[in-house]
């Protein structure tokens, strides 16, 4: 049976993380995703501003960015704390 990309890289996720890490070496995959869907969110609203696209770009780009930065900066400034 052919497995799919996915799961490939859970796979091999999943056989890093037997190895004893100490926690702040493995970087927060909420941020970082959180991060990625605002720069996505940035792309599609520069893409929308200077295509024929217009809308339908922008409109899912000003989503993507008000659902993503909120969270990154509440995850920011938690680690902050934690590190004074």
């Amino acid at each position: 049976m052919r497995r799919s990309a996915f799961a490939l890289v859970v796979a091999a996720m999943r056989d890093r993380s037997d190895s004893p890490r100490h926690p702040s070496d493995s970087p927060d995959f909420k941020l970082v995703a959180l991060l990625v869907l605002g720069a996505i969110g940035l792309a599609l609203l520069a893409v929308g501003v200077v295509t024929a696209a217009g809308w339908a770009l922008i409109v899912p780009g000003c989503v993507a960015l008000l659902a993503s930065l909120p969270g990154a900066w509440l995850i920011q400034k938690s680690r902050d704390r934690s590190l004074r």
